[in-house]
């Protein structure tokens, strides 16, 4: 076979590519520290906002995780409550038609309400049969929060992208 064969010396793409071999550790920091900073934001905002109920349960369960590494992270902020469903009816409402169990609203009828606990069982059946006829509309604290931090959020990505490319000494 005949052909020719040629060589490129390129010592600047070398040193382009060494910058970019470690642009998953740089970059990987950098979002999950502004990852970081927008779950804290969030979980704040969502705690201030969620219904304190009688024992304000709900607004202590809302944490925040971050996961995944690289450029691949994951943020989460939600109710650590696990196998209820109180947060989630809290947050998006409920429709007509459930009722609840009546049982889990009669210390809220017995303290909100002032309902005597002798009465309280009776009242907090017909409040859940008003549920079940009404709903119950939704506080959304945690999409608001989101929404009210979300220019914040941009801005601690917008930072986090300035620093990679910094780090990485690209203009």
């Amino acid at each position: 076979m005949t052909g020719i064969t040629y060589t490129v010396d390129a010592p600047l793409l070398d040193d382009e590519l060494k910058k970019l071999n470690g642009y998953e550790a740089v970059a990987g920091q950098k979002l999950r520290d502004a990852m970081t900073k927008s779950v804290i934001k969030v979980q704040g905002g969502a705690r201030e906002g969620a219904p304190v109920g009688v024992s304000g349960r709900l607004r202590q369960s809302i944490g925040w995780n971050v996961s995944g590494g690289g450029s691949d992270i994951t943020g989460w902020v939600g109710s650590t409550m696990k196998n209820e469903v109180y947060p989630s009816v809290m947050e998006g409402g409920r429709r007509p038609g459930t009722m609840p169990p009546s049982s889990a609203l009669e210390r809220w009828v017995h303290i909100v309400l002032g309902v005597p606990e002798n009465e309280m069982r009776s009242v907090a059946y017909l409040v859940a049969r008003a549920i079940q006829r009404r709903g119950i509309k939704g506080k959304f604290f945690l999409w608001n929060s989101y929404l009210k931090f979300r220019s914040v959020i941009i801005g601690y990505f917008h930072v986090a992208g300035e620093e990679i490319l910094k780090a990485m000494k690209v203009s």
